[in-house]
């Protein structure tokens, strides 16, 4: 069976966006798509010559009318998703995908691309690692989709770490002034035994934040590009974080024989830091460290 070969400006197109040449390829596929403009696979690479060059809208357009071309072409619809997802509209981007996924459920990378655009909302982490899972399981050597899976593994830890931060920190910075209670006559000096530990974890909490600061390596993905965050806690988690802190330092006022004043003004100094450690904490993995696609 002999595979139609296709038109040579589309070959050279592709070599030129191969080196990275992506305004001469624009120029090509223009040209071309001028006497053929209902060439799918045209628009579909001048998309592709359009997100190399970093105009996602332009590529959003191109590949509109790869999909109005070619409907049924699962490709087109992926291309499209990645075009939506560079431009900053991850709900088009997952429905784009979902399409993708309909019409060939085996591509790794339309896996991949849904994975991204769930990531982006909190509420849909958990469909976003099973996602990313199944882009693994279908192409176990896509840089794509073992792109995503090591972002989603970032997340979980970038979630515990910055968790773990703000209460460690908050309980650690409270408990020096407990201590500081029992030197000025509190009647436990065992307090001081706490005061180490809550250092320590404070430490290792916050080198991990830093650690999970950088998000990607360049050239990571074909698909994502710029910042994204790292992790994305709720109020919830907040809440959780500062009540725990308040707890353990209220318990360690009581065991210092601090009175009950000062006991409920550590506990709500604890949860007070722990709510400005922890904002702290979000900024650091909400901003990583970016690289260009």
């Amino acid at each position: 069976m002999r595979t139609v070969e296709e038109p040579e400006p589309l070959r050279r197109a592709l070599q030129l966006g191969l080196d990275q040449r992506y305004a001469d390829a624009i120029l090509v596929l223009k040209e071309y798509l001028t006497a053929h403009p209902n060439s799918s696979l045209g628009w579909r690479r001048l998309a592709g010559a359009f997100l190399g060059a970093g105009e996602p809208e332009e590529a959003e357009q191109a590949a509109g009318r790869a999909v109005a071309h070619a409907p049924n072409d699962p490709v087109a619809h992926r291309m499209l998703g990645v075009a939506l997802f560079y431009g900053g509209k991850a709900g088009p981007a997952a429905d784009s995908a979902n399409q993708a996924i309909d019409l060939d459920p085996t591509d790794p990378e339309s896996h991949a691309l849904l994975a991204y655009a769930l990531l982006q909302d909190p509420r849909s982490w958990s469909r976003a690692r099973a996602e990313a899972r199944q882009a693994v399981a279908l192409g176990p050597h896509n840089r794509a989709a073992l792109d995503v899976r090591a972002r989603v593994r970032r997340l979980r830890l970038a979630g515990i770490a910055v968790f773990a931060y703000a209460v460690s920190t908050a309980i650690a910075f409270v408990l020096l002034a407990v201590a500081g209670i029992v030197l000025l006559g509190g009647s436990t000096p065992g307090i001081w035994y706490l005061v180490a530990p809550g250092a320590a974890m404070a430490a290792v909490a916050g080198a991990a934040v830093l650690t999970l600061r950088r998000d990607r390596e360049p050239g990571d993905s074909l698909v994502v590009r710029g910042a994204v965050p790292s992790a994305r806690l709720g109020y919830l988690e907040a809440a959780a974080a500062c009540l725990l802190a308040g707890a353990a330092t209220a318990l360690s006022a009581i065991g210092a024989g601090a009175q009950k004043s000062t006991q409920l003004g550590m506990a709500v100094l604890a949860a007070l830091l722990t709510a400005l450690v922890y904002g702290s904490a979000m900024q650091r993995a909400r901003h990583p460290e970016t690289a260009e696609s």
